[in-house]
């Protein structure tokens, strides 16, 4: 996993391990949790991660593209959610969200 900074990763255990420098004891102050799920999850090297709210969910998934090689493609196709609302990129973020990323799924 790459990581990006300031972020925390864990492998939905609930048990995150750190992920890159700026990481401190006061970890969760102005923080969110995202969720990734199938491809988001294999792409960005972990299920859930802790990071510093970015202000809109395009900076999100800005963020997110930044985790691995193939991060960038598969993040830029996925929906991302907040309380089951898919949020448009220009939608504002707040300390404490919890985002779901969410790639494309076939079928019905």
């Amino acid at each position: 996993m790459s990581g990006g900074p300031g972020a925390r990763a864990g492998d939905g255990s609930g048990a995150g391990v750190s992920a890159g420098a700026g990481v401190s004891a006061a970890a969760g102050v102005g923080t969110m949790r995202v969720r990734l799920f199938a491809a988001a999850a294999e792409a960005v090297g972990a299920q859930e991660l802790e990071l510093a709210s970015p202000p809109t969910a395009g900076a999100l998934r800005e963020a997110l593209g930044a985790w691995g090689d193939e991060a960038p493609v598969v993040i830029a196709r996925c929906a991302l959610l907040r309380a089951g609302e898919r949020l448009e990129d220009g939608v504002a973020l707040a300390p404490g969200d919890l985002v779901d990323v969410l790639p494309p799924f076939a079928g019905g």
